[in-house]
Parts: structure tokens; C-alpha cells; sequence
């Protein structure tokens, strides 16, 4: 969390905004938070 703490991330923004290449999939809206709790239904 030491990012958080920084203001570096948020964990209640899509992951997209981060990571580019989720902006055209079908996860586009999932957030970091739901990553971070293994809610964001990715397959294992």
C-alpha cells in the first residue's frame, strides 16, 4: 500500500487508466481494488 500512501495509486480506479493494453478488453472497467480482492473475474 505504500503506493496508496504516496498518491501514486488509486485503488478505486479502473485498472485501464494504468495498464494500457486492458483499455479495449472486456475487463476495461474493472477496478484496482477488485484486482487486489481477486473480484475482478480473471481466470486463473
Amino acid at each position: 500500500m505504500y503506493l496508496v500512501d504516496k498518491k501514486k495509486l488509486d485503488v478505486d480506479e479502473k485498472a485501464s487508466h494504468y495498464l494500457s493494453s486492458l483499455r479495449k478488453s472486456d475487463k476495461k472497467d474493472m477496478t484496482i481494488r477488485q484486482l487486489m480482492a481477486h473480484e475482478a473475474g480473471l481466470k486463473a
